[in-house]
């Protein structure tokens, strides 16, 4: 759920002081201020580590019915793994390098915007999806699924886009894809859900609950977050120039 909390005080703020490679330029501080001149007691905690996120949640969750999470995808990943569907509200300042969730639900990057959303208590309930994979190592991982699970080649691309500097916002995605698009090749996999399975070769798969990846990239441009379905994009057999002549139409 996104949305506004019902107890002024119930809220837990999340600060990733790493989102966005710390360039959004706003204090901690800056958005605590914002949140109380909107009426918003909160206790706020700085990640410090990947993993943090979802600790603090499992910790302080029990106490809180709102969160806000205050960095971009990757801290939202880690926060949602966490949550009581069932009790908490979640809201989102988004200063990450995608911010591809907050985007589709029309979240601002401004704190004191957001902190009046919040105090408006509107709640829009959406979709999350539930996902495992076994690899081909044999490992097995699951986990909840929020904006998009990638595999294959947008994985890749994601993970380059860690190692890079000096770049930011979906330009950091464009160039990751660019170094990687040797590794644009085609893997084997077998996808299996309720209705049915299918086993085949594909380069780049993508189950998407919303309609962009990457902060510019529409890979699924019919996706709804509240439609009560995830869409599947397959991209199979083709060669890295035919994926850099159709790349622009999904931008």
């Amino acid at each position: 759920m996104l949305g506004g909390m019902t107890v002024p005080n119930d809220l837990l703020v999340l600060y990733n002081p790493a989102a966005g490679r710390g360039r959004h330029g706003r204090s901690p501080k800056a958005v605590s201020d914002s949140l109380r001149a909107c009426g918003l007691p909160h206790t706020m905690f700085i990640t410090e580590a990947q993993g943090h996120a979802h600790a603090l949640v499992a910790e302080h969750g029990k106490a809180v019915e709102g969160v806000l999470v205050v960095g971009g995808d990757g801290s939202l990943h880690e926060v949602i793994q966490a949550l009581d569907l069932s009790r908490h509200k979640l809201a989102v300042l988004p200063w990450g390098t995608g911010n591809d969730f907050a985007w589709m639900h029309n979240w601002t990057r401004d704190p004191e915007a957001c902190g009046l959303r919040i105090a408006a208590n509107g709640e829009r309930r959406i979709d999350l999806g539930q996902w495992s994979a076994r690899l081909a190592s044999g490992e097995t991982r699951s986990g909840r699924l929020h904006n998009s699970l990638g595999l294959g080649f947008e994985a890749v691309v994601n993970h380059e886009s860690h190692r890079i500097t000096g770049v930011k916002g979906p330009a950091l995605y464009g160039l990751a894809l660019v170094k990687t698009l040797r590794r644009f090749r085609p893997d084997p996999v077998r996808l299996a859900w309720d209705e049915g399975e299918l086993e085949t070769e594909t380069a780049l798969t993508c189950l998407a609950n919303g309609r962009r990846v990457g902060g510019a990239f529409h890979l699924a441009p019919q996706a709804k977050t509240n439609d009560g379905r995830l869409d599947l994009v397959l991209v199979g057999k083709i060669g890295w120039a035919t994926l850099l002549a159709l790349l622009p139409r999904t931008l």
